[in-house]
C-alpha cells in the first residue's frame, strides 16, 4: 500500500502526463522511483514518462526493474515492447508484446502492436502464436501478381475471401483501429525525431532532404486492394516505406 503522500504523487504525475508536461512529470516520477526501488509500479511509471521523454534507453531500465520484481505485470511487457520496436528490435519486440497480451488479453494496445510488426517482419520465434499463424496463412495465398499484367477483380475478391476465413477461424473477431497497411522500410529512419523537430522548431532536418512523398488517389475499395498489390511488390532502391490508406 501507497501512503497518502506517495498516491498524491502519482496523481500529479499523471495530471503532468495528461498535459503533455513531461518534464514535470518525471522531476516527480523519478523522486518515486528512488524512494522506492523495490516497487515495480513506480519503477514502471517512471519509465514511461522517460519513454514520453523519446528517452528510451533509459526507459527500458526501469522496465526491466520492473519486470524483474513482477513477472506478472503486464503494462512493463508491453512498453518494453514498444521499446524494442523504437530500436528495431521487432523479435524482443513481437515477444513482449505476446507475454504482455498473455497475462493481460484485454490490453488491445498490445495485440494492435503484435499486427503492426507482423506487416513488415517474419518471426523465427513464437510462431505457434496464433497471430503469427495467422499471419502466415494468409503469406502463403497465392497471388500471383506481375506489373506488367491488369490485376483481375476476380482475383482480389477470392483472396479477400480466403483471408478472411483464416482471420476468423484463428482469431475469431479482431479489432484493429488503423486504417492503413504499411510497410515499413528495412532502416530505420528515426521519422519520429525529425517529426517533433519540425513540429516544435518549424525547421526541417537535414536527414529529411533526400526524402520525397508520392501520393497516388484511387476511387474504390477494390482499387485500392490492387494497390496494395502494386505496394507490396514495389522496389525501388531501399524497401521504401509504403502504405495504403483509407
Amino acid at each position: 500500500m501507497f501512503s497518502q503522500e506517495t498516491i498524491n504523487e502519482i496523481e500529479q504525475t499523471k495530471l503532468f502526463d495528461k498535459q503533455n508536461n513531461y518534464k514535470k512529470a518525471f522531476q516527480i516520477s523519478e523522486t518515486l522511483a528512488k524512494k522506492n526501488e523495490n516497487n515495480f509500479f513506480l519503477q514502471n511509471l517512471n519509465g514511461y514518462i522517460l519513454y514520453k521523454l523519446n528517452n528510451f534507453r533509459l526507459s527500458k531500465t526501469y522496465f526491466l526493474k520492473s519486470i524483474k520484481l513482477n513477472k506478472n505485470f503486464a503494462p512493463a511487457y508491453y512498453l518494453l515492447g514498444l521499446v524494442n520496436i523504437q530500436h528495431n528490435e521487432l523479435e524482443n519486440g513481437l515477444e513482449n508484446l505476446i507475454k504482455a497480451s498473455s497475462i493481460n488479453p484485454a490490453l488491445k494496445d498490445a495485440k494492435y502492436n503484435i499486427i503492426k510488426i507482423l506487416s513488415s517482419f517474419k518471426p523465427k520465434k513464437n510462431l505457434d502464436h496464433p497471430y503469427v499463424i495467422t499471419n502466415s496463412l494468409i503469406e502463403e495465398i497465392s497471388f500471383n501478381y506481375k506489373h506488367d499484367v491488369f490485376i483481375d477483380n476476380i482475383k482480389v475478391n477470392n483472396f479477400l475471401r480466403k483471408s478472411l476465413q483464416i482471420v476468423e477461424k484463428n482469431l475469431g473477431n479482431v479489432e484493429f483501429p488503423d486504417m492503413q497497411i504499411y510497410r515499413h522500410n528495412s532502416k530505420s529512419l528515426n521519422c519520429g525525431r525529425h517529426f517533433k523537430i519540425f513540429n516544435k522548431e518549424g525547421a526541417i532536418p537535414e536527414f529529411c532532404f533526400d526524402c520525397f512523398k508520392v501520393v497516388v488517389e484511387v476511387n474504390n475499395i477494390l482499387d485500392l486492394i490492387k494497390l496494395y498489390f502494386v505496394f507490396d511488390g514495389l522496389y525501388v532502391g531501399l524497401k521504401n516505406n509504403r502504405k495504403v490508406l483509407v
